[in-house]
């Protein structure tokens, strides 16, 4: 399972959460990120570009976007899925044509949205397991500074709200 962003709040968590379900973890992060961290969290190794990664992939957690999204994409193995839960770069995601023709056993691959405000329910019951994760040590979080009901709504709307802030309103 490939990570990008894997050096933010998200990221972080992704790599946790992948790895304690038994994944084997890359980190795609900017040069100059604290490779020993990332792999205390979990991760086997750390990347700059998702065409770094060693082997094609069965799973992607996007958090970037963009020229990012589109290498985690081809560099999926047949039935991988990219799921896409930000557009940190602001870039646009530019696919060529040929990346979804499956040709070179390609084929299957598939990316999926994430959207964390859909209305579906469960969304309380999944903070709630992480913040017991986080409770009995199986999940380390950054401290960043507290944020108001009003202002996470708000940074949830523009997309600069950290997962990581979840854990204090509990």
């Amino acid at each position: 399972m490939l990570v990008t962003g894997a050096n933010g709040g998200v990221g972080r968590c992704a790599v946790q959460l992948a790895a304690l379900a038994g994944h084997r973890v890359y980190a795609v992060v900017r040069a100059g990120a604290d490779e020993s961290e990332l792999r205390s969290l979990g991760a086997v190794d750390v990347l700059e570009s998702p065409a770094e990664a060693p082997v094609p992939l069965d799973g992607v957690l996007d958090v970037v976007g963009g020229s990012t999204l589109v290498e985690a994409f081809r560099r999926l193995d047949a039935g991988g899925t990219v799921i896409s839960v930000g557009r940190a770069s602001a870039q646009p995601s530019v696919f060529d044509a040929e990346d979804f023709q499956g040709a070179g056993g390609g084929h299957g691959r598939s990316i999926r949205t994430f959207y964390l405000d859909d209305g579906r329910p469960g969304l309380a019951q999944d903070i709630e397991v992480l913040a017991a994760q986080v409770v009995a040590g199986e999940l380390t979080m950054r401290t960043l500074p507290e944020v108001t009901a009003f202002e996470a709504v708000e940074q949830l709307k523009d997309g600069t709200f950290d997962v990581v802030r979840v854990i204090s309103f509990l």
